[in-house]
């Protein structure tokens, strides 16, 4: 019992570093868009896309068999995140 624990703990690990690979490379994509934002002068909140993208997660969570409402709050701490980034790279470009 002890090995297949261990193995599943493996697995989890695994998954932790993909997440965390997947939120760089999101991370850098947030970066190109504050940066488009900032040059095109377009205002860097945006609650009516960020709703958007919030209900689109939703989804993706229901059929992937997942609690939307968990989904939700862990995008919703993305997205808060990459909000933050984006005001202060919009801050330094002053």
């Amino acid at each position: 019992m002890g090995h297949e624990l261990s193995v599943l703990r493996e697995r989890i690990d695994k998954t932790d570093e993909d997440f965390i690979a997947y939120l760089a490379a999101r991370t850098q994509i947030v970066t190109e868009i504050a940066e488009y934002k900032i040059k095109n002068n377009q205002p860097i909140v945006q609650r009516e896309i960020e709703n958007q993208r919030l209900e689109r997660i939703m989804q993706l969570a229901r059929e992937a068999g997942l609690d939307p409402e968990f989904a939700r709050a862990v995008y919703y701490t993305i997205i808060l995140g990459s909000s933050c980034m984006e005001i202060q790279i919009q801050e330094s470009s002053k």
